[in-house]
């Protein structure tokens, strides 16, 4: 091979390497650009995407504000329909109010032109009135106390039946002593031993009727000097009430609690000595004369 010819084929190996060197690259941007062609058609065509849905969008909010418009203008008319209604009302409220004014005024001269006669029956009316109501006052009061009085009659009737149960039992406890005092004085009349009479019948005397006895309570309760027990009572010389006298005190219906002798006596109240007791006496104990009993 002659020397041309090597210097040929070197030459053409360096231009296909210089033309290798030169398409590659070319042929890697025509790539990239096709790459990048196709990702702005992509763009474009979401862009197209968008646009079309901006544009369906805007429709119906042009659509959705036709709509509020309209609700908007219905809104201000029923508004101002209103506002006329309420102003027809002010204006009729008005036109009363100037009527009962006008009304007021007349009655006020009316009034005014009453005579001085109808002033004082009108006072006298008022007057009547005043005392009526006070009538019916005291009488609602006078009701009040009258029920009052008819449960504490009440109370004193049960009270007064209570009282004379335990006086029917003392007279019956009187009854037995009697017997056995009798018994006792036959014994000893067989023994050969003397019996005072006044012993003899002490118990046996005819005992006071019931509706004869008088009936207390006991207020207040003192020791006094030399050991002895005073007692207070609720009654004096106005419930017939005399020194020397004998009580029987009790508690509940047949609780005896002792025998009280009366030392002094006032004209509501008396003081009386305990002669015995079966039990310490308190206050509020009941009381009952026992004539004839002791």
């Amino acid at each position: 091979m002659s020397p041309l010819t090597k210097a040929f084929v070197v030459l053409v190996t360096l231009l296909s390497i210089l033309l290798v060197t030169l398409v590659v690259p070319f042929v890697a941007g025509v790539s990239d650009l096709q790459q990048e062609l196709t990702i702005e058609q992509q763009k474009s065509r979401s862009a197209e995407v968008t646009a079309s849905n901006l544009s369906d969008r805007l429709v119906a909010a042009e659509s959705a504000q036709a709509g509020l418009q309209q609700s908007l203008n219905e809104t201000i008319s029923d508004l101002e329909s209103r506002n006329a209604e309420v102003a027809a009302e002010r204006n009729d409220l008005r036109a009363r109010l100037a009527a009962a004014q006008t009304g007021q005024q007349e009655m006020q001269a009316t009034l005014a032109a009453l005579s001085e006669n109808d002033r004082t029956k009108t006072q006298l009316l008022d007057t009547y009135a005043g005392k009526l109501e006070e009538a019916q006052q005291s009488l609602v009061e006078q009701s009040r106390r009258n029920a009052e009085l008819t449960d504490r009659t009440n109370e004193l009737s049960n009270e007064r039946t209570q009282l004379t149960r335990s006086v029917q039992r003392l007279k019956e406890r009187s009854t037995e002593l009697s017997e056995q005092l009798a018994a006792a004085s036959s014994a000893l009349a067989s023994a050969g031993v003397e019996v005072p009479e006044a012993a003899a019948s002490g118990l046996a005397a005819a005992p006071v009727p019931a509706g004869e006895r008088i009936f207390g309570q006991v207020t207040g309760i003192e020791d006094a000097t030399g050991g002895r027990v005073l007692v207070q009572m609720n009654i004096g010389a106005s419930d017939g009430v005399r020194n020397g006298q004998r009580f029987v005190a009790f508690r509940g219906d047949d609780q005896l609690v002792g025998t009280l002798e009366v030392r002094s006596v006032d004209d509501t109240v008396s003081v009386a000595s305990v002669v015995s007791q079966q039990q310490p006496l308190r206050p509020s104990d009941s009381i009952v004369s026992a004539d004839g009993i002791f």
